[in-house]
């Protein structure tokens, strides 16, 4: 099941769909979601664009057969067809298509990769702290690389399982790969992980929702790791969200802090619970993260 599907802006100059009514290009647009609802693939992981019987989807998308039936004969089988009794969105393959590294087979590796290097970790088998650690890989260099080592080392040759680099221990490692990262979501993911090991692993389309919600991906990451040094007992980006909006995790807003230390001191306690010198290392990581876009917060 998706979360999400794309929507392109020629919609607002296609011939084809300009000849619908408004209430046509409504309906059109929920048999888009519907289809990312129900995500039917085929043998090869691929999205197909199938839907269900006529009136399976009249009765989901909450409309009449004839409502449903009107928009299949103005839009036409090249764009809405029956194939065997089953409403097929004609282009929805095409145009849904996922990246290679969001397939479920990529999605599982990453995960399986983050594990394994967890288990390493409790091994022993991580990079010294005073020892620079260095920036995660984009996927395809990662496995590039893995599948060269493979043909010219074998399985059993030196080196062959040496253990992938420990994750950022600082946020402003982790604040330099996601700056520098592509997928910015991984990088999220890879962090709630490290973090917070026993959850959960989070969704794409819920983290890209999160970091929407509390502003940006630099202030998503600053919350889940302010969150990890008292991990909340339920989700972690409902917590941050309800923090980023002034709510403590019952969706009540918090009581004011207790203030600690002389004011203007290092051991003076903020708003966010943190001392004042803890919200200036963020300020400072959160400024290189963000650069002109970022408007501090702690006093000076």
């Amino acid at each position: 099941m998706k979360t999400w599907v794309k929507l392109y802006a020629e919609i607002n100059h296609d011939p084809k769909l300009g000849r619908l009514t408004w209430a046509q290009r409504g309906l059109f647009c929920a048999l888009l979601a519907l289809a990312g609802e129900i995500d039917d693939r085929d043998d090869n992981d691929e999205e197909t664009g199938r839907l269900d019987t006529v009136d399976n989807v009249a009765w989901r998308v909450r409309c009449s057969e004839q409502d449903l039936r009107d928009l299949m004969t103005t839009c036409g089988e090249g764009m809405i067809c029956e194939q065997d009794g089953i409403l097929v969105l004609v282009n929805y393959a095409k145009r849904q298509k996922r990246a290679p590294s969001d397939s479920r087979d990529a999605v599982k590796q990453r995960v399986k990769r983050h594990r394994d290097n967890k288990q390493a970790e409790r091994n022993g088998h991580v990079t010294p702290l005073q020892e620079p650690v260095t920036a995660p890989e984009s996927e395809s260099e990662s496995e590039s690389e893995s599948d060269t080592d493979t043909e010219s080392h074998g399985a059993g040759a030196p080196g062959a399982n040496a253990p992938t680099p420990a994750p950022p221990r600082t946020f402003q490692a982790w604040a330099d790969d996601l700056r520098t990262a592509p997928n910015k979501g991984a990088v999220i993911q890879s962090m709630h992980h490290a973090l917070f090991p026993d959850r959960e692993a989070l969704d794409f389309g819920r983290i890209g929702a999160a970091a929407k919600q509390v502003g940006s991906w630099g202030r998503l990451a600053q919350l889940m790791w302010e969150a990890s040094t008292r991990p909340p007992a339920g989700n972690v980006l409902d917590f941050v969200t309800a923090v980023a909006k002034g709510k403590n995790s019952n969706g009540r807003a918090s009581p004011p802090p207790k203030k600690g230390g002389p004011p203007g001191s290092p051991t003076e306690i903020m708003p966010s619970g943190l001392t004042r010198r803890q919200e200036e290392m963020n300020e400072r990581a959160m400024r290189d993260l963000l650069g002109e876009r970022y408007v501090g917060s702690t006093p000076s």
